[in-house]
């Protein structure tokens, strides 16, 4: 496949992915950097931004490294909350977000903490594997992604906790994901979904 959109955004933006694996940060890429590399190793349409993931325990110490390569680096946190739930990130042009994961050790296990549109807190549990993808390589450089069940749980997130329909473009890279990975699974099959469990 040949369509890569050659435009200067998508170049810093691939520059920035390099570098911030170069320097081996803790971080893992989801979102639409993350389906171009499962699916293409390459970048085949134009994004607004970059996303990542990142364990909340690694918080501190990569917004300190983050800061230190140059990056602007800003906490966002949910009403009340005294921990940010993602950073976001300027460099230039570039904009990127890290969300930030709790590790539930007795089940072994990544969840984010969230409000539904009614205000309930509740934990949205993803793939035990979330980040045992092997690396791979967008645009001949080595990255993370998160595994291809994490970002299709992930994906499905969004509309599972705020409600509303799913992008077009987002069912199709979740089906395109399903066909290269998980074949003999429905697409209607629960593990594309996370758990969500309401806090009390």
């Amino acid at each position: 496949m040949n369509s890569e959109p050659e435009n200067h955004l998508t170049n810093q933006q691939v520059q920035f992915i390099t570098s911030v694996f170069e320097h081996k940060l803790p971080v893992y890429l989801y979102g639409g950097y993350a389906e171009e590399t499962l699916l293409h190793g390459d970048v085949t349409r134009s994004h607004h931004d970059v996303d990542f993931v990142a364990l909340r325990k690694d918080a501190s110490d990569l917004k300190r490294e983050l800061t230190d390569m140059g990056y602007e680096v800003a906490e966002m946190h949910e009403e009340g909350a005294d921990q940010p739930y993602k950073f976001l990130i300027k460099s230039g042009p570039v904009e990127a977000d890290v969300a930030l994961l709790e590790w539930d050790e007795d089940r072994n296990q990544p969840y984010g903490e969230t409000r539904t549109t009614d205000q309930s807190p509740i934990q949205v549990y993803f793939d035990k594997d979330i980040f045992n993808q092997p690396p791979l390589l967008l645009k001949d450089h080595q990255v993370h992604t998160v595994s291809p069940l994490a970002q299709m749980q992930m994906r499905s997130a969004f509309s599972e906790v705020r409600g509303g329909q799913p992008r077009s473009q987002d069912v199709e890279q979740q089906e395109l994901l399903r066909q290269k990975f998980y074949p003999h699974d429905e697409a209607s099959s629960k593990k594309f979904k996370p758990e969500i469990v309401t806090q009390t």
